[in-house]
């Protein structure tokens, strides 16, 4: 054999032998994979889900002021007083004093005559003094209060007053 590939037998020969001591095995042993370097996998990153706005609170509209009570000279004794109430409505207080010692009827009128025609509702009677009160709607208020001499509601009022300015 030629000397060149004696020395190339020889070569493989070595080198077979250090493979062998590298991973020797039995019969009854598996081979082992060798490890490979895991390759990075690229995760897409999670989006943040954008947190909504907080609403702006809802003003709460503030109460309507009350009107003020409004009175009104009723002749020379007694007053009429026209204080707003619930809604679309408005309480009218009678107050008489120092009248003859009889019972005097006290209406809602459409003006001072004391004519049946421009009646609009009876508040109620009252002796020589006293305080009555009535509810009506707004769209009643101009209409004047009415004192009678007695409680028939006839003849020509002896007070007048005014529900509205």
């Amino acid at each position: 054999m030629p000397a060149g590939t004696l020395l190339a037998v020889a070569a493989l020969v070595v080198c077979c032998a250090a493979c062998s001591a590298v991973q020797p095995r039995t019969a009854n042993q598996a081979a082992v994979p060798v490890s490979r370097a895991a390759t990075p996998v690229a995760t897409p990153a999670a989006t943040p889900t954008p947190v909504p706005p907080t609403p702006e609170p809802t003003p709460v509209p503030a109460a309507p002021t009350p009107t003020p009570a409004r009175t009104f000279a009723l002749g020379g004794s007694g007053s009429v007083t026209v204080a707003a109430a619930a809604g679309a409505s408005s309480t009218i207080t009678v107050m008489v004093s120092g009248l003859r010692p009889v019972a005097h009827a006290v209406h809602l009128h459409g003006g001072c005559t004391g004519s049946p025609n421009a009646h609009i509702a009876v508040i109620g009677v009252v002796g020589s003094g006293g305080t009555l009160s009535i509810t009506v709607p707004n769209r009643l208020l101009g209409a004047t209060v009415i004192v009678y001499p007695d409680a028939s509601a006839t003849g020509t009022p002896i007070l007048c007053g005014a529900t509205a300015a």
